[in-house]
């Protein structure tokens, strides 16, 4: 280890809030590869709705991390990295480091996060989810991220070659009809130099949709989290993970109609004889559900708690068709697909691949209390290894080592 060379990783990201985990994982995967020798972690972000206590999130990341609120991307250089792993390479923002990095031989990374499904197939159920409100989000941030690339466009070498990619974005996404959409169609020129990706199947989208070739891609299956210090004092209860479908945009709800939501999940609960942990998404703030009325000796909302922890002990998982799922398939818990009329049905439908049962709320506590074991059958158990072998297992040659040129 003496005589490794020591690399100096960066991550960039527009905002903290949701990145954390993923960049929590890559440096996890990092610190747990004995052939690398890393020498500092450095977080490049800019968001104009950043908030400072983000950083408290990051309170059980490695200790050789610092941060950096990224006013002009000349700031990297001055860091002196060797990789750039970005969570994000398809935004605007996101083209023009890609640009930087190249220009200034620093290689970048994409990590994937999240599922990567067949936007233009499912564009018009997404678009139920586009409303006046998500709009004018949406326009105040892109206005923001204007400014900052104007402002940087000059430390380019070659600013034209970024015109004439933003030009060919958006001339290709409103041909497809992926407007509002933009994220999930890449232009080739402006690729990261590698990518990590979960499976072969979000392989090939990458390929096909962001314009990589397959030797640039690494698969390196689902990044299952580090257990925690449990802060997760009950057992075998029922396990709600949110997707976060009304913040995100992808559903059109008020807060009021989501509380009412919730709180239809807990009456169903409390039909059965389990107790009910709600985990709420990265992005949602607890305090907007503070009306909802429950015992809490049976129900609990929770949000900065470890992943790991709270699959581990429980006995059945229910969302939508968010990835965290994945960790439910590899723990083998009972799953609930929990169908909504806002968005049916979903643009991954777990159940294809005979994981889990759809259930719409008002026959939740029914199909909880019709579970005759909560142990998987031989053909469910069979299911789920062939779904980890397809979507989360990593590649039988993956090496971080390929990734990084090391």
């Amino acid at each position: 280890m003496k005589n490794k060379k020591k690399i100096k990783v960066g991550f960039f990201t527009k905002a903290l809030g949701t990145s954390i985990v993923h960049i929590n994982n890559v440096i996890k995967m990092l610190d747990d590869e004995q052939s690398i020798c890393i020498d500092s972690y450095v977080v490049f972000f800019y968001s104009p709705l950043f908030k400072v206590q983000h950083f408290n999130d990051f309170s059980n990341l490695n200790n050789n991390i610092e941060f950096v609120h990224l006013k002009n991307i000349k700031q990297i250089i001055k860091h002196s990295i060797n990789f750039m792993v970005i969570i994000n390479s398809n935004h605007f923002v996101e083209m023009m480091i890609i640009q930087y990095c190249r220009e200034v031989g620093i290689k970048s990374i994409l990590f994937q996060h999240g599922m990567k499904i067949d936007w233009e197939k499912n564009k018009e159920v997404l678009r139920k989810g586009s409303n006046k409100s998500k709009w004018i989000r949406g326009s105040f941030k892109y206005l923001q991220y204007s400014k900052f690339i104007l402002a940087n466009i000059i430390y380019l070498k070659e600013p034209s070659k970024l015109v004439i990619a933003y030009r060919n974005k958006i001339k290709i996404i409103a041909q497809k009809g992926l407007i509002g959409f933009s994220q999930q169609y890449g232009i080739p020129s402006h690729r990261c130099d590698s990518v990590l990706a979960y499976s072969q199947i979000d392989a090939d989208n990458y390929c096909i949709n962001y314009g990589h070739l397959k030797h640039e891609i690494h698969i390196m299956g689902y990044p299952l989290g580090s257990p925690g210090q449990s802060q997760v004092e009950w057992e075998n209860y029922v396990l709600f993970l949110s997707g976060a479908l009304r913040k995100g945009g992808v559903i059109s709800c008020s807060i009021s109609e989501e509380i009412e939501y919730y709180q239809s999940m807990i009456d169903e609960i409390q039909k059965t004889d389990k107790k009910l942990i709600i985990k709420l998404h990265p992005q949602e703030d607890p305090n907007n559900f503070s009306a909802l009325k429950f015992d809490e000796n049976r129900v609990k909302i929770v949000k900065n708690i470890n992943l790991v922890d709270v699959v581990s002990k429980s006995s059945i998982v229910i969302s939508d068709y968010s990835t965290a799922l994945y960790n439910a398939v590899l723990f083998k818990k009972r799953i609930i697909i929990l169908r909504n009329q806002l968005l049916d049905p979903y643009p991954f439908d777990y159940t294809v691949y005979g994981i889990g049962v759809k259930v719409w709320m008002k026959d939740l506590a029914k199909t909880i209390n019709g579970f005759q074991s909560l142990n998987l059958s031989k053909s469910d158990n069979q299911n789920y290894d062939n779904f980890i072998k397809k979507f989360i297992a990593p590649a039988t040659d993956f090496s971080l080592l390929k990734v990084f040129d090391i």
